[in-house]
């Protein structure tokens, strides 16, 4: 199976949902999207000590389903899909490092 943008949000929502981490009725945008940088702080810390390949692709696992969970709470994939396809077009007409020198 060929995995989507749609299949990772709603999977990492459903099984987010399923496990018992949507049952406030208000979720926190700010605390949602902190879980987020602390797996990727764990990405971090996996390179840093040397965990190796395994424990780094597990850490950025943990980000991209950590970030379809999010998405899945405040956004609809498919506006999520749209913004990053415009991304793509708008970094594709930037210049060359966007004309910095470093």
């Amino acid at each position: 199976m060929q995995l989507t943008l749609e299949h990772l949000v709603t999977t990492s929502h459903s099984i987010a949902e399923d496990k018992g981490f949507h049952e406030q009725t208000h979720p926190n945008f700010s605390e949602k999207l902190l879980l987020i940088v602390s797996e990727i702080i764990e990405l971090q810390e996996a390179d840093r000590k040397e965990h190796g390949k395994p424990a780094e692709l597990e850490e950025l696992a943990d980000i991209f389903i950590r970030l379809g969970d999010f998405c899945g709470i405040f956004y609809d994939w498919k506006s999520v899909e749209n913004a990053i396809e415009a991304k793509f077009e708008k970094n594709r007409q930037r210049a060359y490092r966007h004309g910095c020198l470093y």
